[in-house]
């Protein structure tokens, strides 16, 4: 997984986005050693993901309410839809990976990207390891995003995207759902707010983190 995000949506409120890092160390069910957040996706799907990060995070029984599961076809489809996003970014990224048939070229500054340069900017780490650094970015992309839904064209672009997108993506959420979902992200101008989860420092060269002991 690139990422992990629990949101919040209301028409009364900015859209709240708390990113889950996935290098987390978690018990999962089976295994003897701590694994990361991101491996419980991969051993359990949705239900065991929905499982642990009710209980890292301390959510009521029942939440999160609803799941939406967005491959990286799914994420080029929706910026692609919505007509490019337009990101700030502070350096270039350049890079071949030709192990994950994956490249990067991104340069510093104003840029509009389209579907597959989001994709690069929402899964690139320049340096192994720098989950922290990654999330930065895709704060970025999830807030250029939610600029575009809030151009005057939008509205008539939104029906066709959810369209499109809900047939590549694994979701509980019915199309009107998303609709309604999108609508009340674009009756907010305000831009979305970012929380986090605490991490203690690194131990060593490990990869994995733990939560910080004293945070709510």
């Amino acid at each position: 997984l690139d990422s992990l995000m629990l949101l919040s949506i209301s028409p009364e409120n900015p859209l709240q986005v708390l990113q889950l890092p996935t290098e987390l160390a978690v018990n999962l069910p089976g295994q003897n050693e701590l694994q990361p957040l991101s491996s419980a996706y991969r051993q359990g799907g949705v239900s065991l993901t929905a499982d642990v990060i009710a209980e890292v995070v301390g959510l009521d029984e029942g939440e999160p309410d609803r799941y939406l599961v967005m491959p990286r076809e799914a994420l080029r489809t929706l910026v692609d839809g919505l007509g490019e996003v337009d990101v700030t970014l502070n350096q270039s990224y350049s890079r071949k990976d030709l192990a994950q048939n994956y490249s990067v070229n991104l340069q510093a500054g104003r840029q509009t990207l389209n579907g597959q340069q989001a994709e690069q900017l929402a899964r690139h780490k320049p340096v192994p390891g720098d989950e922290e650094g990654r999330r930065m970015r895709q704060q970025k992309l999830v807030t250029g995003i939610h600029d575009q839904l809030n151009q005057p064209n939008a509205i008539t672009l939104v029906p066709t995207v959810i369209n499109a997108v809900s047939m590549q993506m694994e979701t509980d959420l019915t199309p009107s759902e998303m609709l309604s979902l999108a609508a009340a992200v674009m009756s907010n101008q305000e831009p979305p707010i970012f929380s986090q989860l605490g991490l203690a420092p690194r131990a060593g060269q490990q990869l994995l983190r733990e939560l910080k002991h004293d945070q709510p």
